[in-house]
């Protein structure tokens, strides 16, 4: 089983994930920017794909992916097209000043992981990375994990080199609550439940606005306390949720109220939320959100 909380425990991983589905178009050139492979509980895949994500040229994110993958997924999977296309990919993001890892992420596929799986923080030396080029239209080199690592029920090890160009048309990606995004909400429609909806519904759409908005001003404090990086970290997390829930109906006590959600997606794992709020200047506002999934 894992336990993980959402605001404000910093998790010592991030996970690729946006829900929704997959749109036809295909970012990059497949086949001939990487070469290597991803070895996850003694099954192997081969890396065939590079991606490059510039939103931030100081950090640029690279994604290596054992299948093509549409532009929307790019640097985020969506966890459908993760499931129904089997992917398994990694991600790392470089800081052009100085060359180096600056974060690692994970989505992989097989039965019981769907929802993916980190691949470890840069700061623990369980991945290395050699930089052999990067300038203005290359980055190049190669990534691996000096030995295997194990991570909850999971034992993981990559090892690829990859070659992404630099400098293309950057690719306007959708804000907010975005068409690839099938989000569901039922159960208790009380005022403390209704608020969680909509901050349920922000987090999926990494709509860093009104997530905050939806919080107390003490984690409204934290949040604001973090550097880009451990934000960016954070809200990465509160995008690992179900995108079809279920609440139920809150214990009420005065300005506090708590209540648990139910996951409702997939047959092989148990997602539960258990959440609180308080009542902050008139409006309901989330204090904790907390989720553990176990795996049937």
């Amino acid at each position: 089983m894992r336990d993980y909380s959402l605001f404000f425990i910093y998790a010592c991983f991030c996970v690729l994930m946006l829900s929704g589905g997959v749109q036809p178009a295909i970012a990059g050139s497949p086949g001939k920017d990487v070469s290597g492979s991803l070895n996850v509980n003694g099954a192997k895949v081969n890396l065939v794909h590079a991606y490059v994500d510039e939103t931030d040229p100081a950090e640029p994110i690279v994604v290596l992916s054992d299948k093509a993958l549409p532009t929307e997924a790019i640097p985020f999977l969506p966890e459908k097209l993760v499931k129904e296309q089997k992917v398994h990919a990694i991600a790392f993001s470089i800081s052009r000043k100085d060359k180096k890892l600056t974060n690692t992420y994970g989505k992989v596929y097989y039965p019981g992981e769907e929802m993916g799986v980190g691949m470890g923080r840069v700061e623990d030396g369980k991945v290395a990375l050699v930089i052999t080029r990067f300038d203005a239209t290359m980055i190049e080199g190669k990534i691996s994990t000096p030995k295997q690592v194990r991570f909850s029920d999971v034992s993981y090890s990559f090892d690829a080199s990859f070659k992404v160009s630099l400098g293309k048309k950057k690719i306007d990606k959708p804000s907010g609550k975005s068409a690839i995004q099938d989000i569901s909400v039922s159960g208790d429609t009380s005022p403390p439940a209704k608020a969680y909806a909509e901050y349920h519904e922000a987090c999926i759409a990494g709509d860093v606005k009104n997530i905050r908005d939806f919080l107390t001003y003490k984690n409204q404090e934290e949040f604001d306390s973090y550097d880009k990086r451990r934000r960016e970290a954070v809200i990465d997390i509160l995008k690992m949720r179900p995108e079809k829930i279920k609440i139920v109906k809150p214990v009420v006590a005065g300005d506090k109220a708590s209540f648990t959600v139910e996951g409702l997606e997939t047959p092989r794992e148990k997602a539960t939320g258990s959440i609180k709020m308080i009542i902050e200047d008139g409006k309901w506002k989330v204090s904790e959100d907390k989720w553990k999934i176990s795996y049937k």
